[in-house]
């Protein structure tokens, strides 16, 4: 038997290889860390309004985790997911509907374990509060254009059997909303006006383009709710659209939309219809529909016209133009004399003269007996600062430009019949004596025109479209008249049978109503010219 003796040499070597591993295998340490879990949401502001992703960050992976690990109050669990690395999980909360309050959500100590089995020692828990009332209030309505009925001037007329009343808001006492009622027996087409104090119920003008928007609580899912749009001076400027509610006692935001609208008017008026045409005459119970928040979008201001103004309105005194110069209508036919003041026919002329109203507007209209086959009609308008035709007059020099533009509309008989044609004269500022008189004589300019609209329409006529009416013997061209003098007056006319002007063959011709009747008269020939006249 061989012995070994051991020296310090051997003992330092054999400790050397045991630090290294040698002399058979060795465990790790026993991982006995207990895994541990953070919890956030997404919500950045102090309150949501709606759900709640709360997400569940572990300090390493985890398994045994699930949605039924996590205690809820104050809401419901919705959808859970856990990412693939298991290092993370997420829940969606839906708060509690139609309530304030705080969404509570919370793990317990051995809800999950990691690799090692072990299960977390500690629990943990995160809140987020939360608003989930919805009312008409949707916090955006902070200024005109948009009406939220918590102004003081606002106001609401009823028509066709509607009550109306500003009351607290039945989802949010502290809001302000319009309680619209239509009781039993109401007209079908009954509604509201809203407004902010204007005598006229105008508001900022609509544009109609884009579209509009109600904050509406109804009784029922289908209930029809109609938002009309006009102009306040000319009810017959007016364009509707219809909505149905898809919520039952429950605010929503219904939207408007007027793909007929023109583009030219002006719609300055709102009226809402609830539960329209909607035959409460044998209805059970009346109808109680809220609204809120009348939000549109305000039509932008026209932008300077360039050019010279003939007229900007029709407000200076003694029946003048802001510019001064003087303004008018006249009418005639062969049943009256050609002169509607004999008594057997009616004529009128006015202004949009209402309260807050420009004054940009100005009618004329002739109701002649069913007997005339002959008639004329016209308004006038005078060059700035003039007001009589006497001798040479001082009117606007036009010779730069090249076309004239006005805004115009008719009555709808007129318009629908076959002469609603109407003309534009202009008369020139020298004055001729022709015919062995004196002083009886003046270049006129004349155009007809073919309305596009009933409604006011714009339009620009190019001033090379004038023919020569009379030249006074002066044997001038329009561009010649045009070069050498002024336009003193303006003339918007109607002539129909045989007051029409000469015309070369094939060229238009003007009209009037002869043709529509209305009971022992005709319909009247109305000419609405409406301000600015300008030269561009």
């Amino acid at each position: 038997m061989n012995r070994f003796q051991t020296t310090a040499l051997s003992l330092a070597i054999m400790s050397t290889l045991t630090a290294c591993g040698g002399g058979g295998d060795a465990s790790p340490p026993a991982d006995n860390t207990a895994p541990t879990v953070a919890i956030t949401d997404n919500v950045d502001s102090p309150t949501a309004t709606g759900q709640i992703i709360f997400t569940f960050t572990f300090s390493e992976a985890v398994s045994g985790f699930s949605a039924d690990d996590v205690a809820v109050t104050g809401g419901t669990k919705g959808s859970f997911s856990m990412a693939n690395d298991s290092r993370s999980a997420t829940l969606v909360v839906t708060p509690t509907s139609g309530a304030t309050g705080t969404v509570t959500v919370s793990v317990a100590a051995g809800a999950f374990v990691d690799t090692s089995s072990n299960p977390n020692t500690q629990g943990a828990s995160a809140t987020q509060d939360f608003n989930t009332i919805v009312s008409g209030d949707t916090g955006s309505c902070l200024a005109t254009p948009c009406i939220s009925f918590s102004e003081s001037a606002v106001g609401i007329e009823t028509f066709g059997g509607i009550v109306a009343e500003v009351v607290n808001d039945p989802a949010l006492a502290t809001n302000k909303v319009a309680k619209l009622t239509k009781p039993v027996g109401a007209e079908p087409w009954g509604g509201a006006t809203v407004h902010l104090g204007a005598a006229d119920f105008s508001l900022d003008a609509v544009d109609a383009s884009k579209p509009l928007t109600l904050r509406v609580r109804a009784p029922e899912v289908g209930i029809k709710v109609m938002v009309k749009i006009e102009d306040a001076a000319n009810g017959a400027v007016n364009v509707e659209a219809q909505a149905l509610t898809s919520k039952a006692n429950e605010w929503e935001t219904l939207t408007f939309s007027y793909p007929g609208q023109n583009a030219s008017a002006t719609y300055n008026k709102i009226s809402v219809f609830p539960a329209f045409f909607e035959v409460n005459g044998s209805a059970v119970t009346e109808r109680v529909v809220y609204v809120d928040e009348l939000n549109y979008t305000k039509k932008p201001a026209a932008p300077a016209a360039p050019g010279l103004t003939f007229a900007t309105n029709f407000a200076g005194a003694a029946d003048t133009t802001a510019e001064g110069g003087k303004w008018g209508g006249y009418s005639g036919g062969d049943a009256d004399g050609y002169n509607c003041t004999n008594g057997v026919s009616f004529c009128g002329i006015g202004l949009n003269n209402a309260v807050g109203e420009p004054k940009d507007r100005v009618y004329y209209y002739y109701v002649a007996p069913l007997t005339t086959t002959a008639l004329y009609s016209g308004v006038y308008v005078m060059a700035p600062g003039l007001t009589a035709l006497n001798g040479n007059v001082a009117g606007l020099n036009v010779s730069s430009k090249t076309k004239f533009s006005f805004v115009f509309s008719q009555n709808p008989e007129w318009f629908n019949s076959t002469e609603k044609n109407f003309g534009v004269l202009f008369t020139m500022s020298k004055i001729y004596s022709v015919g062995g008189g004196s002083d009886n004589c003046r270049i006129q300019l004349w155009q007809v025109v073919t309305p596009t609209s009933v409604n006011d329409t714009a339009y620009s006529i190019n001033l090379s479209g004038f023919r020569v009416l009379q030249d006074c013997g002066t044997g001038l061209s329009t561009a010649q008249a045009l070069a050498q003098e002024t336009v003193a007056q303006i003339d918007f006319k109607a002539n129909a049978g045989g007051t029409r002007f000469g015309a070369p063959e094939g060229a238009a011709r003007e009209g009037g109503n002869l043709q529509i009747k209305n009971g022992d008269n005709l319909y009247p020939t109305t000419i609405v010219v409406k301000a600015p006249l300008k030269f561009e």
